[in-house]
């Protein structure tokens, strides 16, 4: 008995964690279309939203950002309704590819982060770097001697 309340409740986790990733999934394509559409009107919303126009500036959204957005969401998209539908039907095998397949990401997730940090502590400052590589080195306390271009 106490098995089963345990395992609906963790069905009922694995269906609200995956409805909301399959929202976010859908919004964030729908930012990399607009990126891809009308990359100045998505500008022009940063620069009213205030500390984000710091993060993207104009040269960085392009064509290539919006469709590799695209191309994530859709892949998160594709991995969150495969836990939903194996969360909702209690399909083992569904949930066991599932559970693989964010266990391969937490891994890749793991190796991109390593390899970021360990290159921002290796080259140091540059001057071509931007606000991210700023708020970075800020982040994790290294460079100390960041002297701003301005």
């Amino acid at each position: 008995m106490a098995i089963q309340k345990a395992s609906r409740l963790a069905g009922i986790v694995l269906i609200f964690v995956n409805f909301v990733t399959t929202m976010l999934s859908l919004a964030s394509f729908a930012i990399g279309l607009w990126v891809i559409i009308s990359p100045k009107t998505l500008a022009y919303v940063l620069e009213r939203a205030g500390p984000l126009k710091t993060l993207f500036p104009d040269e960085v959204l392009t064509v290539q950002l919006g469709v590799g957005i695209a191309m994530l969401s859709i892949f998160f998209l594709f991995i969150s309704v495969m836990g939903l539908y194996g969360a909702i039907n209690c399909s083992t095998f569904i949930l066991f590819m599932y559970a693989a397949l964010v266990l391969l990401l937490m891994l890749l997730e793991c190796a991109v982060f390593f390899y970021f940090t360990s290159n921002i502590k290796e080259k140091g400052v540059q001057d071509s770097d931007g606000a991210l590589g700023h708020a970075l080195r800020l982040a994790f306390r290294c460079c100390d001697n960041w002297v701003s271009t301005e």
